[in-house]
């Protein structure tokens, strides 16, 4: 399974923490789930990032990124290489929301939040070698609607894909 789906984990205005132990533990509980659902290989870079905003930036065409959102903020952000086909993908996590000695609640934070920012790299995986990628875009009024419920029911299956995938296997 290791070589279906590789793991890189990079540190940008961050150094090695003991978040770090968690990591390869959630990859490989999700990519026991993604091969449980036949997912095609899928190449993951964590980036552990003391700045989301220029990590983001730096990899988005559009520069323009902000971590504000309504209601809170952007802890972590799924950004595939190549949007057609999700086979690269970097998960870019805020460690700049974390604390340097984390207690066991901001812990299993860190694993929650980064189990749900790896479930949308296999969700998006999955979606696009299936033929199931949205056709409308964001600057399209009438396609807005669609996409928002798409990132709506994206959100949620994220927030359960490990619980509900342990359930039902367990």
């Amino acid at each position: 399974m290791p070589d279906k789906f590789p793991l890189i984990v990079l540190n940008e205005f961050f150094q090695e923490s003991e978040y770090h132990q968690f990591i390869q533990p959630v990859h490989s509980a999700i990519a026991t789930v993604a091969e449980d659902l036949s997912t095609p290989p899928l190449e993951t870079t964590v980036v552990m990032s003391g700045n989301l905003t220029a990590s983001v930036n730096r990899r988005a065409t559009d520069k323009s990124f902000s971590p504000e959102r309504i209601g809170g903020q952007v802890a972590g952000k799924t950004m595939p290489i190549d949007p057609t086909n999700y086979s690269k993908v970097d998960v870019v996590m805020d460690m700049g929301m974390m604390t340097s000695t984390p207690d066991g609640t901001q812990q299993a934070m860190f694993v929650y939040l980064l189990a749900h920012e790896l479930g949308h790299a296999v969700i998006g995986r999955q979606r696009t070698t299936s033929g199931d990628t949205p056709t409308s875009h964001r600057a399209e009024p009438s396609g807005m609607a669609g996409l928002f419920g798409l990132e709506a029911i994206d959100e949620w299956r994220c927030d359960r894909l490990v619980p509900r995938h342990a359930a039902l296997n367990g």
